[in-house]
């Protein structure tokens, strides 16, 4: 069970958020396909969804309210 692990994972967070970059994760998105993104108000293109799925993944790497555990 992952509850087992909470006190495992402000270590683990320090290594990945180190790795995870804008760059990176917008080249990850980059290889989702098209179709498998319905567009949203304010993101009707797969190009706006995937610039603001990166933007999410960009603000929830700058805090840790989101991380049990770890805190802010």
């Amino acid at each position: 069970m992952l509850l087992d692990h909470v006190s495992e994972l402000a270590s683990a967070d320090k290594v990945i958020s180190a790795l995870l970059t804008e760059e990176l994760l917008g080249d990850i998105l980059a290889q989702v396909p098209d179709e498998w993104l319905e567009p949203v108000p304010g993101a009707e293109t797969a190009a706006a969804l995937r610039d603001a799925y990166v933007r999410f993944l960009v603000a929830r790497l700058s805090t840790r309210q989101w991380l049990p555990g770890v805190g802010a």
